[in-house]
């Protein structure tokens, strides 16, 4: 199959106006996780506005993975359940074994 030149360059402004959308895109997207995380570019003055940054993927998915680490450590009501069953299990254990008469 012998194409044109004509539809090799359709062809390809095709191909470049998808890149264009994607890369605009992808752009838009970390500036997203940048806003909720709240990074922004450095300034040199005080008055200057805080513009955000665009960071890499690989800073997203590095804060995305402390994120999902510290998860475990903010789950208080499961902490909270999990220590009243330990303190539990040590008054049965002080009354049976240490102390049987409280």
């Amino acid at each position: 199959m012998e194409q044109t030149k004509e539809q090799i360059l359709i062809g390809l402004a095709k191909v470049r106006q998808s890149h264009s959308e994607w890369v605009e895109s992808n752009e838009k997207r970390k500036q997203e996780f940048a806003k909720i995380f709240g990074w922004h570019k450095p300034h040199s003055s005080y008055w200057e506005e805080r513009l955000p940054m665009t960071p890499s993927w690989e800073q997203i998915f590095t804060e995305v993975g402390k994120l999902l680490a510290t998860r475990n450590f903010y789950d208080f009501e499961g902490n909270l359940s999990e220590l009243e069953r330990r303190l539990e299990d040590l008054e049965k254990k002080i009354k049976q074994e240490i102390h049987p008469n409280l």
